[in-house]
């Protein structure tokens, strides 16, 4: 392949990772994004996936066979125990405007200038080798697809040395453009995502050509494997792969996943959502197992193809490129690009803001230079961290040249995650211990990569200088428990188990012993409250007699006139603190000030800032201790008056609902009385009068008698109907009616129904018909009482319909549906939800008074509900009603 041709494709590569994240930043402004940002989130982490994983894994599974799993078991085993600790780290964050790892372990322990810069140079000498593998992996990539030796010493023939500066372009004129660390990159997280996408596809189309185009079928593979014998030594279990060394290294993989810049980064400042991190605790493990599912073949393939290859790393693209698969070979570098220009652009932001905000900053704050420059601090903020970038591309150069070409790409990025886990005991345990102290963790840092330089370091620089040889050997002044790698004469697991147990063992120890014995400063006691109560209290630790106009005035350099003006009354008038030009600065405004300016150069500068513009006083511990007890009192305090607010809001609503029912009830039983004393009056009245015609007139004749008796007899009647319906509803709700369960023919009893209503049928001439799919001869109910139910409906229905009623039985296998449709005007529908309580009656057009006692309906849902069934009005279609009971088959009836 032509190499102009391949720096093209990288070139028009990363211009399509800008178009991309211009896109993104596009529909951010928008309110839209360009992935659901749960799934982008998780994706974004798997930068954790570098080229170390894309090349590395392949050359280390070809050597060791599964021994390449322990560094993705990892962060897939202690997600459960991760997640948390990352969902608190959001809090923190977020809650303080930290930037950075630095800028969360210094602020934990007093907002502390020294232990930021701390932080920061030794993850600038941890990372700076994991970068300079990326520029190897991609340059070893171009070098094998073009045939590529570098004819001379000049630099503009090493290709090492071109992607550096691609890259070094590509991340100073668009990873870093703002001067607001805390601000979100939506555009640059969402190319990562992609990328992270890119990685996945093309390395499981790698496993797929070789499982199934170079072998037919991975049985084919793992079989050829078989018969050269290299099956059997990839399955060998040497003392690399030991349990102690899988632990170890697992271990630094999932702290790594927490303390890697680069993931901090992603995992914190990046994040907007804590329900982001509930999906990435099974979606990042996911793509973990996906990645690496093709790993041990392609590895085997490589080992049956290339055999005696000097660099296994490459296996991935000598495989196809050796076939003259130049399309795939391509792809598959495209996918090596991605995950080294995702990894190096997130790292280099990651690094460039620790340096300038604990570093820059705090030398140009320190003093009177920052007042005194002619330059706004947001762009000495910008040109630090654009400097940042040539400086630790150039270190990482240099590092490519002079080390990492001896080594493979695994070796060296496990000794970047050994570096990075000895932040792990003062982050993880000033998070949760809030007696840990600044000089115990300075300590423990400090022992931490000391043991972690002469362990590591020292070994691999010992081919180079004698003096280290010496020591490798022999030990430091020729004491044997002091050899590099058999520290107090221990053999111990491989060199990077060895080196992580003992620095971390030490760190540990530093961190636990000293923090109990040394003491807090006030502000270190204040940020200990901070960190490790889930509740955040005041930040007020300044007295100041700074005005409002220096504040403002301090602010605007940084982050603008506009935005610092709207900031500083937004924040006076949610807190409602009076806010003037000219009037003194309330000491919440000055610690809200802090947290702004935190945001933009980090917390130790920000303090230091402050604390050199304001002449500030420090309140003594109690005072604070005091202050932040009451803000937490009173946050207490709101929260239950909260509470006890929403209950009461809740029981009046109640009492309301309550209310409304009460006067529903009552109009109900106004209604009822009404009702039944009319029914009640009706009849009796007309008794009354009939009997006294026929008191008063004995000569009337005998068929006027019969006819004025028989009228007495029907009123009579009416008057013991209603009676019953009272007092068979009453009974119903005192669940004295049991139920009587036969066996019948329900066909026969809906016809026995009908015969009994025919003449009102025959009177009003209308049509009925019975349509029904009961396959049994009989069914178990109660006769009388569902005889009721028949009768009430159909009775109903005759009042009310046109010209058609229509009897519908369906039978299923456990429920009998009986439906009674009419034609008539219909129920409307703010009547439905009311149409079986007792009492209840539509009113009629008109206004006119309805007929009867409106406890038919109530007692036939009583019925229905005691055989264990259910009774509805169904409302399909404009005119019409339809009444559908449906019973359990058999009847299983409700207590």
């Amino acid at each position: 392949m032509n190499k102009l041709v391949i720096t093209a494709i990288i070139v028009l590569y990363l211009l399509s990772l800008i178009g991309m994240a211009q896109r993104a930043e596009y529909l951010h402004k928008k309110g839209k994004k360009l992935l659901p940002p749960a799934l982008g989130y998780a994706l974004t982490l798997t930068i954790f996936c570098t080229v170390w994983t894309f090349l590395g894994s392949i050359g280390m599974a070809s050597e060791q066979g599964i021994g390449f799993l322990p560094v993705y078991l990892g962060p897939t085993l202690f997600m459960p125990l991760i997640a948390p600790i990352l969902l608190r780290m959001n809090r923190i964050s977020h809650r303080q405007h930290l930037t950075s790892i630095a800028d969360f372990i210094s602020s934990r322990y007093g907002k502390n200038v020294s232990l930021g810069v701390i932080v920061t140079l030794f993850c600038i000498i941890g990372i700076v080798p994991y970068i300079a593998i990326q520029l190897k992996a991609v340059s070893a990539c171009i070098n094998l697809m073009t045939n590529y030796n570098m004819p001379s010493s000049l630099l503009i023939y090493d290709t090492t040395f071109i992607i550096a500066v691609v890259l070094t372009l590509f991340v100073m004129l668009y990873g870093i453009r703002h001067a607001d660390a805390t601000e979100q990159h939506p555009g640059i997280m969402s190319a990562v995502a992609v990328e992270g996408g890119i990685k996945l596809i093309v390395f499981l189309a790698a496993g797929l050509y070789v499982c199934f185009y170079l072998f037919q079928t991975p049985v084919q593979l793992f079989q050829t494997a078989k018969a050269q014998g290299i099956l059997t030594q990839l399955g060998r279990i040497g003392p690399g792969q030991s349990p102690f060394n899988w632990f170890m290294i697992s271990l630094i993989s999932g702290l790594s996943l927490l303390l890697l810049p680069r993931q901090f980064q992603v995992a914190v400042v990046e994040n907007t959502r804590e329900k982001n991190i509930r999906t990435a605790m099974w979606l990042f493990p996911l793509y973990l197992l996906l990645i690496n599912v093709f790993v041990l073949p392609i590895a085997t393939a490589g080992r049956i193809y290339f055999p005696n290859t000097a660099d296994k790393d490459l296996m991935l693209l000598q495989l196809p490129f050796e076939q003259g698969h130049n399309g795939l070979t391509m792809l598959l570098f495209i996918g090596c690009v991605s995950a080294a220009t995702g990894m190096v652009m997130v790292e280099l932001i990651a690094l460039t803001t620790m340096i300038s905000n604990h570093v820059v900053m705090p030398i140009l704050v320190s003093g009177s230079r920052i007042q005194q420059s002619v330059y706004s601090p947001a762009r000495i903020l910008l040109f630090s961290r654009r400097l940042g970038v040539v400086v630790l591309m150039a270190l990482a150069y240099i590092f490519e040249k002079k080390v990492a070409e001896h080594y493979s790409l695994v070796s060296v990025g496990l000794i970047s995650f050994v570096a990075v886990s000895q932040f792990a005991p003062a982050l993880l345990v000033g998070m949760y211990w809030p007696n840990a102290t600044r000089k115990a963790a300075v300590a423990g840092i400090l022992c931490g990569f000391m043991v972690w330089f002469y362990t590591l370091i020292i070994p691999s620089l010992a081919e180079q200088f004698n003096v280290f040889a010496e020591w490798q050997t022999h030990g430091l002044f020729h004491w044997a428990w002091l050899k590099p790698q058999q520290l107090f004469q221990l053999n111990i697991g491989s060199p990077i188990a060895h080196a992580a147990f003992w620095s971390l063992l030490l760190n540990t120890a530093c961190v636990f012993g000293l923090s109990l014995v040394t003491k807090h400063s006030d502000i270190e006691r204040v940020q200990a409250i901070l960190f490790t109560q889930k509740k955040s209290g005041a930040q007020v630790i300044l007295e100041t007699k700074t005005t409002y106009t220096e504040l403002h005035r301090l602010l605007a350099r940084f982050i603008g006139d506009d935005r610092a003006q709207v900031l500083l009354e937004g924040y006076a008038n949610r807190h409602q603190i009076p806010f003037t030009t000219g009037g003194e600065a309330d000491s919440r405004m000055l610690s809200f000030s802090e947290r702004i300016l935190g945001g933009t150069i980090g917390a130790a500068s920000a303090r230091l800032m402050l604390a050199g513009f304001t002449r500030e006083k420090e309140v003594r511990f109690h005072e604070v201790e005091t202050i932040v007890r009451e803000s937490q009192q009173i946050i207490e305090l709101n929260k239950e008056l909260r509470k006890k607010s929403i209950e009461l809001e809740k029981a009046s609503n109640q009492l309301s609902e309550m209310n409304t029912q009460l006067i529903k009830m009552d109009e109900l039983k106004n209604d009822f009385l009404n009702t039944v004393t009319h029914e009640l009056r009706t009849p009796l009245t007309s008794i009354r009068a009939l009997s006294e015609i026929v008191h008063d007139n004995p000569d009337l004749s005998t068929q006027e008698q019969q006819e004025y008796l028989s009228i007495i007899v029907q009123e009579t009647e009416k008057l013991s109907h209603l009676i019953n319906q009272v007092l068979r509803l009453e009974k119903f709700e005192s669940g004295r009616q049991a139920l009587q369960v036969n066996q019948v023919d329900f066909t026969t009893l809906i016809h026995d129904v009908i015969r009994s209503l025919s003449p009102l049928i025959e009177q009003r001439n209308l049509e009925y018909s019975v349509q029904s799919s009961v396959s049994k001869e009989s069914i178990e109910l109660d006769v009388d009482l569902i005889r009721q139910v028949l009768y009430n409906l159909l009775s109903n229905a005759i009042r009310f319909a046109q010209t058609t009623i229509i009897i519908r039985v369906q039978q299923q296998p456990n429920t009998l549906a009986v439906s009674i449709i009419d034609d008539g005007p219909g129920i409307p529908l703010e009547f439905a939800n009311n149409l079986f309580d007792k009492f209840y009656q539509v009113k009629q057009r008109q206004g006119q008074k309805p007929e009867g006692s409106g406890l038919g309906l109530a007692i036939c849902k009583k019925i229905i509900e005691l055989h264990g069934g259910e009774i509805k009005l169904e409302i399909t279609q404009e005119r019409g009603a339809c009444f559908t009971f449906v019973l359990p088959q058999p009847v299983t009836p409700s207590l």
